[in-house]
Parts: C-alpha cells; sequence; structure tokens
C-alpha cells in the first residue's frame, strides 16, 4: 500500500529558506528518490523545512534508508539540513498524496495529535476525535481535508494526523478558537491528549 512520508528536517546556521539553491538542492534529491515530494516551509518556526513525499509502501521506504545509495543520494541537501524526524501514514486504496492533500491551498494545516496507547480511554477519546473531525470536515472547502494515524509510532503511543488547506493563518486558528467555544466534545478531547502540535506552512516553490 501508498504510504505518505513527511519529513522534518531544520536550516543550518546561516542558510535561509529563501536560498535559491535550497530548492536546486532538494530537487535533484527528489528527481533520485522518485517521491514526487513537496517542499515546505514553516510560517512559525522559519528554520523548519518539511517534505512530503509518497512511496510504493513503508517497506520500499526502510529498503531505501538502509541502502548503500542512500547517503550519496542525499547528499545534496546535507551541508544546508538536519534530520529532524520523520512518519508515514497509509493513503487510501487507489489515491495518490495528490489526491488527497489540499496542496492548491496557500497555506497548509498540518496538525499532530500524541497520546498515550495504554490509556484506558482510548476507544472513548477515538470516538470524540471521529465527532470532531466531523465538524472540520466542512469548513475546509475548497481544500481537500487528509487525516491518518500514524503507522510507525513507537510502541505504547499513537498519533493522529490531520491536513488541513487554508486561505491564512488567521482563518484556521479562527476555526479552532470557535470550536473550543461551541464544541463541547472538542473541549473534551483536549483532556485525553498528551500533547498536539499545530504549524503552518507554505508551498517553497510557489
Amino acid at each position: 500500500m501508498p504510504v505518505l512520508e513527511l519529513l522534518l528536517l531544520r536550516l543550518r546556521p546561516g542558510i535561509s529558506p529563501q536560498d535559491p539553491t535550497l530548492v536546486e538542492n532538494l530537487s535533484t534529491v527528489r528527481s533520485l528518490v522518485h517521491t514526487n515530494s513537496r517542499f515546505y516551509h514553516c510560517i512559525e518556526e522559519p528554520t523548519l523545512i518539511y517534505i512530503l513525499g509518497q512511496w510504493p509502501s513503508l517497506a520500499a521506504h526502510k529498503a531505501f534508508l538502509s541502502s548503500p545509495e542512500k547517503d550519496a543520494i542525499l547528499l545534496p541537501q546535507t551541508h544546508q539540513l538536519d534530520f529532524a524526524w520523520m512518519l508515514h501514514l497509509d493513503l487510501p486504496e487507489g489515491k495518490s498524496m495528490e489526491d488527497v492533500l489540499p496542496f492548491t491551498a496557500p497555506v497548509l494545516g498540518i496538525t499532530r495529535i500524541f497520546f498515550n496507547n495504554s490509556d484506558p480511554d482510548v476507544d472513548a477519546y477515538k470516538k470524540i476525535l471521529v465527532d470532531h473531525r466531523s465538524k472540520v470536515v466542512g469548513t475546509t472547502g475548497p481544500y481537500p481535508f487528509f487525516d491518518a494515524w500514524r503507522i510507525d509510532a513507537e510502541e505504547g503511543k499513537a498519533e493522529y494526523v490531520i491536513f488541513t488547506g487554508w486561505q491564512s493563518v488567521e482563518a484556521h486558528d479562527e476555526l479552532t478558537s470557535a470550536l473550543r467555544v461551541t464544541n463541547r466534545e472538542y473541549a473534551t478531547a483536549t483532556g485525553y491528549v498528551e500533547g498536539m502540535e499545530v504549524r503552518h506552512m507554505r508551498n517553497l516553490e510557489a
């Protein structure tokens, strides 16, 4: 099954996200790994670069990471970027990341929700999350909404990832504030969460 890779890299000191060689080097790597990757710059933290790419399977990506060719392929970007973290999500059957992610939006929102898998209330939390999702889906148009559970979370943990498209960061913030006030289930859900991270970004190639 195809998977979405979400990779976070951090700019090295002295490197600007506006440096034209940054996209050139990222593009060189993209052409070698054939992931059709997209490059995004974090609005809240300018030193962060997000890369979204598609692999035929999680096993295929793991095979690349353990291959002797990996270091040579990634070499063009290593003097500008440091690795931070990486995660994978299953894509819907028969769909590509272009089909399900809001790439046409001026601002891409990524929400990561963390909770403890051993918590006795996980099942209840999942039900609340489904209800919360139903309220958010109708507010992000005309951009697609995509969410999925992380498939490579560490043992005893779980992570839920949401991708949304917005005209601006403020538009997303307004929805979040409104849900906290009007949606009782949203307030209940936050009580189960170990942690939540919300970031907004813009396409480096736009």
